[in-house]
């Protein structure tokens, strides 16, 4: 598990991530974190929660992009919050 909150940490969540490979929850909520979730984060086979909410601080401070479809590979996964961030999920909008 890794949590770090009560932090200022700002800045974008490096591409190293997936380097953790026995990570199981990762949480990093009302930071000021910007850029998009990095593709390597589904390399984590054993995670299972992703707490990423409350980045949306403005237009050029915030979680942004969609979600990476490689999250797909992370079969333990059964909680993703990215609540109040600029993420977009393309293939939501085509099913309704």
């Amino acid at each position: 598990m890794v949590g770090v909150g009560g932090n200022t940490i700002s800045g974008r969540i490096p591409e190293e991530i997936g380097n953790l490979a026995s990570l199981t929850v990762f949480g990093m909520e009302e930071f000021f974190l910007s850029g998009t979730i990095p593709t390597s984060i589904g390399q984590i086979q054993s995670l299972q929660e992703v707490y990423l909410s409350g980045n949306k601080l403005s237009g050029e401070n915030a979680l942004e992009g969609s979600i990476p479809p490689i999250l797909g590979n992370c079969q333990a996964l059964r909680l993703l919050n990215l609540s109040y961030n600029q993420i977009t999920v393309p293939w939501l909008a085509q099913r309704f």
